[in-house]
Protein backbone atom coordinates (compact mmCIF):
# COMPACT_ATOMS: atom_id res chain seq x y z
CA UNK A 1 0.00 0.00 0.00
CA UNK A 2 1.48 3.98 -0.91
CA UNK A 3 0.28 6.37 1.23
CA UNK A 4 1.11 10.00 -0.08
CA UNK A 5 0.77 12.49 2.04
CA UNK A 6 0.25 15.94 1.05
CA UNK A 7 1.38 19.00 3.70
CA UNK A 8 -0.01 22.05 4.46
CA UNK A 9 1.30 25.31 2.95
CA UNK A 10 1.00 27.94 5.34
CA UNK A 11 1.50 31.72 4.15
CA UNK A 12 4.62 33.65 5.39
CA UNK A 13 6.07 37.08 4.78
CA UNK A 14 9.75 37.60 5.57
CA UNK A 15 9.97 39.18 8.53
CA UNK A 16 11.75 38.28 12.00
CA UNK A 17 9.15 36.76 13.74
CA UNK A 18 6.55 33.99 12.62
CA UNK A 19 3.75 35.65 11.79
CA UNK A 20 0.34 33.94 12.84
CA UNK A 21 -1.42 36.13 10.04
CA UNK A 22 -4.78 33.36 9.95
CA UNK A 23 -7.97 34.29 9.06
CA UNK A 24 -10.57 33.90 11.37
CA UNK A 25 -12.05 31.37 8.90
CA UNK A 26 -8.90 29.13 9.08
CA UNK A 27 -8.35 25.98 10.60
CA UNK A 28 -5.89 24.93 12.72
CA UNK A 29 -4.09 21.42 13.89
CA UNK A 30 -5.70 19.19 16.49
CA UNK A 31 -3.36 16.74 16.95
CA UNK A 32 -5.55 13.79 15.90
CA UNK A 33 -6.68 15.56 12.77
CA UNK A 34 -9.62 14.31 10.24
CA UNK A 35 -11.10 10.60 10.74
CA UNK A 36 -9.47 9.10 7.98
CA UNK A 37 -5.81 10.89 9.16
CA UNK A 38 -6.47 9.42 12.40
CA UNK A 39 -6.61 6.16 11.04
CA UNK A 40 -2.91 6.88 9.50
CA UNK A 41 -0.79 8.29 12.48
CA UNK A 42 2.31 8.55 11.03
CA UNK A 43 0.86 10.71 8.41
CA UNK A 44 -0.44 13.62 10.52
CA UNK A 45 0.84 16.33 10.64
CA UNK A 46 0.41 18.03 13.62
CA UNK A 47 1.92 21.70 13.62
CA UNK A 48 4.25 23.75 10.70
CA UNK A 49 6.51 26.69 11.72
CA UNK A 50 7.93 29.12 9.41
CA UNK A 51 10.26 32.08 10.65
CA UNK A 52 13.28 34.15 9.95
CA UNK A 53 16.35 31.86 10.86
CA UNK A 54 17.85 33.58 14.08
CA UNK A 55 21.27 32.28 12.93
CA UNK A 56 21.08 33.21 9.24
CA UNK A 57 18.77 36.16 8.20
CA UNK A 58 18.93 35.53 4.83
CA UNK A 59 17.54 31.87 5.63
CA UNK A 60 13.79 30.51 6.40
CA UNK A 61 13.18 28.35 8.86
CA UNK A 62 10.42 25.66 7.77
CA UNK A 63 9.09 22.33 10.39
CA UNK A 64 7.04 20.18 10.08
CA UNK A 65 5.45 18.33 12.62
CA UNK A 66 3.80 14.61 12.55
CA UNK A 67 2.63 11.86 14.38
CA UNK A 68 1.21 13.04 17.27
CA UNK A 69 1.43 12.58 21.80
CA UNK A 70 4.32 9.85 21.49
CA UNK A 71 5.38 9.09 24.85
CA UNK A 72 8.47 8.68 25.00
CA UNK A 73 9.07 5.41 27.02
CA UNK A 74 6.85 3.47 24.67
CA UNK A 75 9.26 0.62 23.20
CA UNK A 76 10.35 -1.41 21.72
CA UNK A 77 9.93 0.20 18.37
CA UNK A 78 9.79 3.40 19.39
CA UNK A 79 8.87 6.23 16.64
CA UNK A 80 10.34 5.87 13.46
CA UNK A 81 8.78 7.76 10.26
CA UNK A 82 7.01 5.98 7.48
CA UNK A 83 8.74 5.00 4.71
CA UNK A 84 5.29 4.45 3.41
CA UNK A 85 4.82 8.68 3.42
CA UNK A 86 6.24 10.98 1.15
CA UNK A 87 6.34 14.04 3.48
CA UNK A 88 5.98 17.13 1.50
CA UNK A 89 6.75 20.92 2.13
CA UNK A 90 4.91 23.16 -0.26
CA UNK A 91 5.62 27.02 -1.08
CA UNK A 92 3.71 29.27 -3.03
CA UNK A 93 5.37 32.31 -4.28
CA UNK A 94 3.02 34.22 -6.55
CA UNK A 95 -0.27 34.46 -4.34
CA UNK A 96 -2.21 31.93 -6.68
CA UNK A 97 -2.68 29.48 -3.93
CA UNK A 98 -0.80 26.66 -6.31
CA UNK A 99 3.01 25.58 -5.00
CA UNK A 100 5.86 26.92 -6.44
CA UNK A 101 8.72 25.05 -4.85
CA UNK A 102 7.96 21.70 -3.15
CA UNK A 103 10.58 20.03 -0.74
CA UNK A 104 10.19 16.20 -0.33
CA UNK A 105 11.90 13.97 2.33
CA UNK A 106 11.57 9.96 1.93
CA UNK A 107 12.70 7.89 4.73
CA UNK A 108 13.84 4.44 4.78
CA UNK A 109 14.03 1.82 7.34
CA UNK A 110 16.86 -0.74 8.06
CA UNK A 111 16.78 -3.26 10.49
CA UNK A 112 20.64 -3.64 11.49
CA UNK A 113 20.49 -6.76 14.45
CA UNK A 114 17.93 -9.00 13.45
CA UNK A 115 18.19 -11.00 16.60
CA UNK A 116 17.58 -8.11 18.91
CA UNK A 117 13.78 -7.39 20.38
CA UNK A 118 14.12 -3.69 20.54
CA UNK A 119 15.11 -1.04 18.29
CA UNK A 120 17.49 0.55 20.33
CA UNK A 121 19.94 -0.84 22.73
CA UNK A 122 23.44 -0.22 24.69
CA UNK A 123 25.75 -0.61 27.26
CA UNK A 124 24.84 -4.30 28.05
CA UNK A 125 25.25 -7.55 26.06
CA UNK A 126 28.65 -6.41 24.38
CA UNK A 127 26.83 -4.40 22.65
CA UNK A 128 28.61 0.10 23.47
CA UNK A 129 26.14 2.92 24.32
CA UNK A 130 25.04 4.57 21.20
CA UNK A 131 27.46 7.66 20.99
CA UNK A 132 27.06 7.85 16.81
CA UNK A 133 24.37 7.76 13.84
CA UNK A 134 27.05 5.91 12.00
CA UNK A 135 30.26 3.85 12.59
CA UNK A 136 31.89 3.26 16.07
CA UNK A 137 29.15 4.17 18.91
CA UNK A 138 26.22 3.35 16.45
CA UNK A 139 26.62 -0.47 16.74
CA UNK A 140 23.14 -0.45 18.85
CA UNK A 141 21.01 1.11 16.53
CA UNK A 142 19.13 -1.68 14.96
CA UNK A 143 16.10 0.31 14.06
CA UNK A 144 17.93 2.97 12.01
CA UNK A 145 16.53 5.59 9.24
CA UNK A 146 18.29 7.66 6.62
CA UNK A 147 16.49 9.86 4.60
CA UNK A 148 16.63 12.08 1.28
CA UNK A 149 15.90 15.59 0.72
CA UNK A 150 14.95 16.96 -3.04
CA UNK A 151 13.39 20.16 -4.51
CA UNK A 152 10.64 20.70 -6.87
CA UNK A 153 10.88 23.50 -8.84
CA UNK A 154 8.98 24.40 -12.18
CA UNK A 155 8.75 20.86 -12.83
CA UNK A 156 11.87 19.89 -12.38
CA UNK A 157 13.30 17.76 -9.70
CA UNK A 158 17.06 18.36 -7.63
CA UNK A 159 18.16 15.93 -5.23
CA UNK A 160 19.55 18.01 -2.07
CA UNK A 161 21.64 15.74 -0.28
CA UNK A 162 24.89 16.24 -1.74
CA UNK A 163 25.91 12.91 -1.65
CA UNK A 164 25.70 12.57 1.69
CA UNK A 165 23.87 9.75 4.19
CA UNK A 166 21.67 11.52 6.33
CA UNK A 167 20.05 9.84 9.19
CA UNK A 168 17.22 10.60 11.25
CA UNK A 169 17.56 10.70 14.98
CA UNK A 170 16.25 8.41 17.31
CA UNK A 171 13.85 9.09 20.49
CA UNK A 172 16.17 9.79 23.66
CA UNK A 173 15.77 5.66 25.00
CA UNK A 174 17.73 6.70 28.05
CA UNK A 175 21.24 7.50 29.82
CA UNK A 176 22.46 3.59 29.87
CA UNK A 177 21.49 3.56 25.97
CA UNK A 178 22.34 7.01 25.22
CA UNK A 179 24.87 8.80 27.86
CA UNK A 180 24.71 11.41 25.77
CA UNK A 181 21.91 12.18 23.61
CA UNK A 182 22.31 15.77 23.30
CA UNK A 183 25.62 14.78 20.73
CA UNK A 184 23.86 12.57 19.35
CA UNK A 185 21.10 15.09 18.42
CA UNK A 186 23.28 17.48 17.17
CA UNK A 187 24.93 15.44 14.76
CA UNK A 188 21.40 15.10 13.29
CA UNK A 189 22.13 18.48 12.05
CA UNK A 190 23.22 18.20 8.41
CA UNK A 191 24.48 21.05 6.26
CA UNK A 192 23.65 19.86 2.62
CA UNK A 193 23.58 21.74 -1.03
CA UNK A 194 23.02 25.53 -1.33
CA UNK A 195 23.21 26.76 1.94
CA UNK A 196 20.61 24.89 3.17
CA UNK A 197 20.62 22.49 6.77
CA UNK A 198 18.02 19.60 7.41
CA UNK A 199 17.33 17.62 10.37
CA UNK A 200 15.00 14.86 11.24
CA UNK A 201 14.02 13.46 14.40
CA UNK A 202 11.91 12.27 17.66
CA UNK A 203 11.47 15.46 19.97
CA UNK A 204 9.36 17.34 22.56
CA UNK A 205 6.30 18.88 21.23
CA UNK A 206 6.60 22.56 21.12
CA UNK A 207 2.75 22.77 20.85
CA UNK A 208 0.76 24.06 24.40
CA UNK A 209 -2.86 23.18 24.45
CA UNK A 210 -5.45 21.60 26.60
CA UNK A 211 -6.64 19.55 24.54
CA UNK A 212 -9.28 17.79 27.38
CA UNK A 213 -11.01 20.81 27.56
CA UNK A 214 -10.61 22.11 24.09
CA UNK A 215 -12.93 18.91 22.91
CA UNK A 216 -15.37 19.31 25.58
CA UNK A 217 -17.24 21.77 24.00
CA UNK A 218 -14.53 24.05 24.32
CA UNK A 219 -15.24 24.07 28.17
CA UNK A 220 -11.79 25.45 29.88
CA UNK A 221 -11.05 24.08 33.26
CA UNK A 222 -11.50 27.59 35.46
CA UNK A 223 -10.04 25.45 38.52
CA UNK A 224 -7.11 25.09 36.39
CA UNK A 225 -6.24 28.48 35.78
CA UNK A 226 -7.95 28.11 32.11
CA UNK A 227 -10.55 29.90 30.35
CA UNK A 228 -10.48 34.09 30.52
CA UNK A 229 -6.85 35.01 32.69
CA UNK A 230 -7.90 37.66 35.40
CA UNK A 231 -5.94 41.01 34.90
CA UNK A 232 -2.69 39.75 36.82
CA UNK A 233 -2.27 36.52 35.37
CA UNK A 234 -2.93 37.98 31.86
CA UNK A 235 0.25 40.23 32.69
CA UNK A 236 2.44 37.20 33.55
CA UNK A 237 4.53 36.59 30.66
CA UNK A 238 6.85 34.16 33.28
CA UNK A 239 4.61 31.22 33.90
CA UNK A 240 1.64 28.90 31.99
CA UNK A 241 -1.79 29.14 34.10
CA UNK A 242 -3.39 26.37 32.32
CA UNK A 243 -2.89 22.37 31.41
CA UNK A 244 -1.08 21.72 28.67
CA UNK A 245 -1.72 18.27 27.65
CA UNK A 246 1.06 17.88 25.26
CA UNK A 247 3.54 18.61 28.15
CA UNK A 248 5.77 15.37 28.43
CA UNK A 249 4.60 13.78 24.36
CA UNK A 250 6.96 13.37 21.98
CA UNK A 251 6.44 14.16 18.10
CA UNK A 252 7.97 13.43 14.97
CA UNK A 253 9.78 16.48 13.10
CA UNK A 254 11.37 17.76 9.82
CA UNK A 255 12.84 21.32 10.03
CA UNK A 256 14.40 22.79 7.03
CA UNK A 257 16.84 25.97 6.80
CA UNK A 258 16.88 27.36 3.16
CA UNK A 259 18.22 30.43 1.96
CA UNK A 260 14.99 33.45 1.28
CA UNK A 261 16.23 33.27 -2.58
CA UNK A 262 15.76 29.62 -2.91
CA UNK A 263 11.55 30.60 -2.07
CA UNK A 264 10.46 34.15 -3.47
CA UNK A 265 9.54 33.61 -7.43
CA UNK A 266 12.74 35.89 -8.85
CA UNK A 267 15.05 34.04 -6.73
CA UNK A 268 16.23 37.88 -4.67
CA UNK A 269 16.20 39.17 -1.38
CA UNK A 270 13.43 41.46 -0.73
CA UNK A 271 12.61 44.05 2.32
CA UNK A 272 9.68 42.88 3.99
CA UNK A 273 7.54 46.13 2.58
CA UNK A 274 7.90 44.52 -0.77
CA UNK A 275 5.35 42.57 -2.41
CA UNK A 276 7.63 40.28 -3.97
CA UNK A 277 8.83 39.24 -0.55
CA UNK A 278 5.85 37.32 0.59
CA UNK A 279 5.20 33.75 0.18
CA UNK A 280 1.81 32.35 0.02
CA UNK A 281 -1.65 34.22 0.20
CA UNK A 282 -1.99 34.20 4.17
CA UNK A 283 -3.98 30.87 3.70
CA UNK A 284 -3.48 27.61 5.59
CA UNK A 285 -4.26 24.50 4.60
CA UNK A 286 -4.86 21.24 6.37
CA UNK A 287 -2.68 18.06 4.78
CA UNK A 288 -5.09 15.30 2.66
CA UNK A 289 -3.54 12.02 2.49
CA UNK A 290 -4.52 9.64 -0.41
CA UNK A 291 -3.70 5.86 0.03
CA UNK A 292 -3.87 3.82 -3.45
CA UNK A 293 -3.68 -0.09 -3.24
Amino acid sequence: MRRQLQSRMLSVMFLTVLLPLLPATAFAASHREAPITALDHKADITDWFTFVSPEHPDRVVMILNADPLLEPSKGPNYFPFDPGVLYEMKVDNDHDGVEDVIFQFRFHTEIRLPGVFTGFVGGIAGIPPITALDGPGSEGLNLRQTYTVSTVKNGRHYDLTDGQTLFAVPTNVGPRTMPSYSELRQQGIYEIAQGVRVFAGTVADPFFIDLGAAFDSLHFRMAAGGGVLSPAKDADDHHNFAPNSLSGFNCNSIVLEVPITMLTRDGQLHPATDKDAVIGDIRYHLPSSTIDS
